[in-house]
């Protein structure tokens, strides 16, 4: 029996193993930022306790003209600093009971049952990502960093983003704008929120993101027959402002519209860690056999000021 047992976890692990690719494809399909993020900005690392990146602040300082004799000023100066970020942990479970092996024990129904639950769980976690990524503030440590935290002036309770205090280092902080009504002032304030966050009216954000209340209040003010386009390979509807993509998500927050510099912006995986399999086991006295999918991942910002927010917004 305990052979039978041993054969039917392996095969219960090798179907899961089959979705593993799936997992991955879908995680970034479903979620239109990670789309955007995928093209230039996702990135995996070869394991590491941290994330830690080089930051510049600031450009050399010291050129200057000079005499033909004259003389050349030297000295150190600071450009740069770290800042570091923790991983966050992203985890589910498939479970098979013993009676849903019982009652599908027949023509490969126990395979259509998993697949199943392996579905449920990809949606879960595609779910969990979304709402993470806009929540209105990062939750714990355990989670990722909230967007909304990323694109802000100040400090979240939770922690100091990647370690820097952006009530020191100013350099750190993204732009906060308080807007109004769509209608009368929404793209005014768009296009300062773009212009004050680009370099001298380059790398201005490439996304923007907002509530379906908020894309209905900008849709109204193009022109009647605008026509909603594709964002690459994922069916996600979009508007344009600016050359750039606007899109909705029903987890973002009421009244705000993020503009986004995906450039600056990473999404980090764990290749260790990245839809990782466990395999199945059986808790003692259980009727049940489980395994935990697990990634590790973070979503951070290498220059946070290329980012805005528009907040208070109404339709």
């Amino acid at each position: 029996m305990g052979r039978i047992t041993s054969q039917l976890d392996d095969v219960l692990s090798a179907t899961l193993e089959d979705h593993k690719t799936e997992f991955q494809e879908q995680f970034f399909l479903n979620n239109i930022v990670l789309k955007k993020m995928q093209q230039k900005a996702e990135e995996r690392l070869d394991g590491g306790t941290q994330i830690i990146r080089s930051v510049v602040y600031q450009a050399h300082q010291s050129a200057q003209w000079t005499a033909r004799n004259g003389s050349v000023t030297v000295g150190y100066q600071n450009i740069g600093t770290q800042a570091i970020w923790d991983w966050a942990r992203l985890t589910d479970a498939v479970t098979i009971t013993d009676d849903e092996e019982a009652e599908n024990a027949g023509s490969n129904k126990l395979w259509d049952v998993l697949s199943a639950r392996i579905e449920t769980v990809r949606e879960s976690i595609d779910q969990q990502l979304e709402l993470g990524m806009l929540a209105s503030s990062t939750a714990d440590a355990n989670t990722i960093w909230s967007l909304y935290d990323i694109v802000d002036t100040a400090d979240p309770t939770l922690a100091n983003f990647g370690g820097l205090d952006r009530d020191t280092h100013i350099w750190w902080q993204a732009t906060k704008i308080t807007s109004g009504s769509m209608a009368t002032q929404g793209l005014e304030n768009m296009r300062t929120g773009a212009e004050t966050v680009s370099r001298s009216g380059m790398e201005k954000p490439n996304l923007y993101v907002t509530t379906l209340l908020l894309f209905n209040a900008y849709k109204s003010r193009l022109f009647p027959l605008v026509q909603l386009g594709k964002t690459g390979d994922a069916e996600f509807d979009h508007l344009m402002f600016e050359g750039y993509p606007i899109v909705y998500s029903h987890a973002a927050q009421t009244g705000v519209l993020l503009g986004l510099n995906t450039k600056y912006l990473k999404f980090i995986g764990n290749k260790n860690m990245m839809f990782k399999n466990y395999p199945f086991t059986r808790a003692v006295g259980g009727r049940s056999r489980s395994s935990v999918i697990a990634t590790m991942c973070q979503l951070i910002s290498l220059r946070p000021r290329s980012n805005f927010k528009l907040i208070s917004m109404v339709a």
